[in-house]
């Protein structure tokens, strides 16, 4: 995300010889290269390959020109309402505006999709990270707008020293936690003393963070043990 990509498509303007002579309709103008115009004809299959790829390559290849940054935005928007859409269902303005109102983000698996490591891969739980005085408005926007039931509020004890409130959810055949920092915390510590250094990621929505990219990326993580396994 730090690098920019190269330019990978560039066309400038040539001006024709002789002006009096112009190209039959079915001729290749010399302002579009043949590259430019396969991609722009076939938009489709562009978004469709850049969506096989990682959010990294996808963000490196957005900035090559404008057609590919709107083809990059498209796939990043449909990428994440794949993933909430099974939750929130016809509410996902109303989620995500929520979300963003509050300075909430998304952890868990849900990251590790929206990045592209799991291609195909069906999440059935997503994980909310609130500030403290948020977490009594995105809850009764859970419970009361979209209907999502509540079940427990007792946080996984790998956690609950670095949590303020918790509740979860089931809807729909999955499963929904919603998690406040303590009062006057940042949700940061709660990412920061995860169990695992595969756990230390989020996502708002407008972009993905996540530490130790390396074994984020080849799937690798370290315990409090430093000890190495597997994060998939």
């Amino acid at each position: 995300m730090s690098e920019h990509g190269r330019t990978l498509l560039q066309s400038k303007p040539l001006s024709p010889r002789n002006t009096s002579v112009q190209p039959p309709p079915s001729s290749r103008s010399p302002r579009s290269p043949a590259h430019t115009m396969k991609i722009t004809q076939k938009a489709d299959i562009a978004a469709t390959i850049l969506d096989m790829l990682m959010i990294t390559d996808i963000t490196s290849i957005s900035r090559t020109c404008r057609m590919m940054s709107q083809l990059g935005q498209q796939v990043m928007r449909r990428r994440l309402a794949c993933l909430l859409v099974p939750f929130v269902g016809d509410h996902l303005s109303i989620f995500l505006s929520a979300l963003h109102h509050i300075d909430g983000v998304i952890i868990g698996s849900s990251v590790r999709a929206m990045v592209g490591l799991d291609e195909g891969y069906i999440v059935w739980n997503l994980n909310i990270l609130v500030p403290h005085q948020g977490f009594d408005d995105f809850h009764a926007t859970l419970e009361h707008t979209i209907s999502f039931t509540p079940t427990s509020a007792i946080p996984h004890p790998a956690i609950a020293h670095s949590v303020g409130k918790f509740c979860r959810y089931a809807h729909h055949g999955r499963f929904v936690t919603l998690t406040a920092c303590h009062e006057a915390q940042s949700v940061l510590h709660i990412i920061l003393n995860a169990p695992t250094t595969a756990d230390m990621a989020f996502m708002t929505i407008g972009g993905v963070c996540y530490f130790y990219p390396k074994w984020f990326e080849e799937q690798l993580a370290i315990d409090y043990s430093h000890n190495f396994l597997p994060s998939n």
